[in-house]
């Protein structure tokens, strides 16, 4: 399990990258100084809420590591990594399927989809580029409408007073 440093109620954040693991992703060299988080895919530093998911999902995945440890003392590093790893995908596979996509798509989308069948080796699981940047762009317009609606709200609290 690797963590960065902690902040308020011992919560870790991800590792920063350093000299032998560097990746860059400030957009202005002079605007900071602080270093990128190591999350596995540099695009977690270019903003707020994909950054944020990934430090919920790296904090999951450490704390189902941490138990599975205690369970499984004789497990190597490396098998107590991927069993981990196959639950934490798992887990967000329930929470995209079962909550978030019904609400994105639909009972009509949902019924045209279908219900999961069970995993076919069969099926091609890659997806176009096409799909990706229009998934990423309906992605980064969503987390924008959710950071506006907060800062909308905090607003009025504001004035409320």
């Amino acid at each position: 399990m690797r963590i960065g440093i902690y902040i308020a109620q011992h919560k870790p954040l991800m590792p920063f990258a350093t000299d032998e693991n560097f990746i860059d992703c400030r957009i202005n060299f002079r605007a900071s100084d602080v270093g990128c988080f190591l999350a596995g895919d540099v695009r977690a530093n270019e903003q707020l809420g994909l950054l944020s998911m990934h430090t919920i999902w790296f904090r999951q995945h450490n704390f189902v590591a941490k138990q599975l440890r205690q369970l499984n003392t004789f497990w190597s590093d490396d098998v107590v990594f991927q069993e981990t790893r196959k639950i934490i995908g798992a887990q967000m596979q329930h929470i995209t399927y079962e909550h978030w996509l019904p609400k994105i798509i639909g009972e009509e989308g949902m019924r045209i989809m279908g219900s999961y069948q069970g995993y076919d080796p069969r099926v091609d699981p890659t997806i176009t580029t096409e799909f990706s940047t229009a998934a990423l762009r309906y992605g980064l317009i969503q987390t924008r409408c959710i950071v506006n609606l907060m800062l909308m709200q905090q607003i009025v609290i504001l004035f409320e007073v």
